[in-house]
């Protein structure tokens, strides 16, 4: 099966907010852009909302090819994704993230199947360093 999470014409107005069911530590967001074959559908940035806090400048999306992971320092249980801009239509995406670091005391033992908890030392001068796809705390892929 695969499904995306797009809009009804929403364009620019598009957003989708992800509850994480308890506060947690956050690292990084992506958001994977869709399109259509006519060129439409594109996000080509957007905002990051923790909490409803402050909108820091919007982060270029990214794309299949090029995910344009966003290291972010913040904690919170809403995240809220907003196309800053687009090509128009039904906006939305392919896939969202949101990746907290592995060292995390608080970590959960699974996260996208992986049963052991076991989390890895982290490269702590660098946040995106400290993100593999088993650390995320929300992969909305392919949901609609």
């Amino acid at each position: 099966m695969t499904t995306e999470w797009s809009t009804s014409g929403d364009g620019s107005d598009a957003s989708v907010e992800i509850d994480l069911g308890a506060g947690q530590q956050i690292a990084g967001v992506e958001s994977i852009t869709r399109s259509m074959a006519d060129g439409t559908a594109i996000t080509t940035s957007y905002w990051v909302t923790i909490d409803a806090g402050d909108r820091p400048a919007p982060f270029d999306a990214g794309s299949p090819a090029d995910n344009r992971f966003q290291a972010i320092e913040a904690s919170g249980r809403l995240v809220r994704f907003e196309a800053a801009d687009t090509t128009g239509g039904n906006s939305g995406a392919v896939e969202i993230r949101v990746s907290h670091p592995r060292d995390e005391a608080t970590a959960q033992g699974s996260v996208d199947g992986d049963e052991s908890g076991a989390r890895p030392s982290p490269e702590r001068d660098d946040p995106a360093a400290q993100i593999e796809p088993r650390d995320r705390l929300s992969s909305a892929s392919r949901v609609r």
